[in-house]
């Protein structure tokens, strides 16, 4: 018997500016779908002045 593929979620996303320093940022950003978190992540930029 052929199963029916399940019905397309949108997924969701958030993301924030953890710590902000003179120098370093970090952010963090996760994508949910149907309440469960599909991907996470982390990242840090130097904050460079020219």
């Amino acid at each position: 018997m052929p199963r029916t593929p399940p019905a397309p979620a949108v997924p969701g996303s958030g993301a924030c500016a953890r710590t902000r320093g003179e120098h370093l940022t970090a952010c963090e950003a996760e994508v949910e779908q149907e309440g469960k978190a599909l991907v996470h992540a982390v990242a840090t930029f130097a904050l460079l002045e020219r």
